[in-house]
């Protein structure tokens, strides 16, 4: 069975209200428990200015109503990465403290708005490192949910889990989890504001966002889950089993890599993935019209 999860970056003070509205009408419709990402604290004019409950009144609503689930995203989502480096990100680099600081300052302004709830964090641009990883581990976040780029920390106590496709790639990665529903795979569909703009499409992507659901509810190998329900199931050793199984198929030559799974987790027991792959590997290997390597 493919489970898929859905998950909303950027709502904050500053975003477009309207289409996270649009957005949760639909998920409710739908029964699809999406997980909202809200970015605390916004710069405005020099000035920083808290998500508050007028703003916010539409993501209240619906986490009360028990339609959406909700995690801290970032602190300002400001790219805080030095020139040299090509990929943006708020936290690598800084300090244990100042990531610390930054954590529950945000995470007091979530609480705020939708009570002393336990939730996940989502760093801007899935980038992070091992000082985030501590300060997520002390202010006792459910879960991480971020890239595949996992920094090392021998005592890490939470979850991480791994986006897989946006919007876009998402029906590729559906027809590539078809291929493993023994592993159980868990595919991360992440959302954004700009997935929505209708510019150049041919389609509007709020009906391919609707068909998508359809086709969810029709299909009879996949069920919907959510950030939240993945962190119970998905223990800190399973996470770290996942990481590293991500990190052994990255080594494989191409040939052979083309024919294994792609960004996905696996919730099941190592021994059975294990023994998947092995065999996998070896009829790839024995297969006679497999390009010589």
């Amino acid at each position: 069975m493919i489970q898929i999860a859905f998950r909303f970056d950027d709502p904050s003070v500053t975003s477009n209200h309207s289409l996270e509205t649009l957005i949760i009408q639909l998920c409710c419709q739908y029964n699809i428990p999406i997980n909202f990402a809200v970015i605390p604290f916004r710069k405005i004019e020099g000035q920083l200015i808290h998500f508050n409950k007028s703003k916010a009144s539409h993501l209240i609503k619906a986490y009360h109503a028990g339609s959406i689930e909700i995690s801290q995203h970032g602190y300002i989502h400001e790219n805080n990465a030095i020139p040299s480096k090509k990929n943006p990100s708020e936290f690598v680099a800084l300090t244990f403290e100042q990531q610390f600081k930054w954590l529950i300052e945000g995470k007091k302004i979530i609480s705020q708005l939708f009570g002393d709830q336990s939730i996940g964090f989502v760093p801007p641009w899935n980038s992070f490192d091992a000082n985030t990883l501590l300060a997520a581990n002390r202010l006792n976040y459910s879960f991480v949910s971020a890239g595949w780029e996992i920094p090392s920390l021998l005592t890490n106590a939470i979850p991480i889990i791994p986006r897989t496709c946006q919007l876009k790639n998402v029906m590729a990665a559906i027809d590539n989890a078809q291929l493993f529903t023994k592993l159980n795979p868990v595919i991360i569909v992440v959302l954004h504001h700009y997935d929505f703009d209708e510019i150049h499409e041919a389609i509007s992507p709020l009906v391919r966002l609707e068909n998508l659901f359809q086709l969810i509810n029709r299909s009879k190998s996949i069920t919907i889950t959510s950030l939240n329900k993945i962190a119970h199931q998905y223990n800190p050793e399973l996470s770290e089993y996942n990481i590293k199984l991500y990190a052994d198929r990255q080594k494989l030559h191409w040939r052979i890599k083309k024919y294994l799974p792609e960004d996905f987790i696996f919730i099941t027991e190592k021994i059975s993935t294990i023994k998947f792959f092995l065999l996998k590997i070896k009829n790839i290997l024995s297969f006679s019209t497999l390009p010589s390597l």
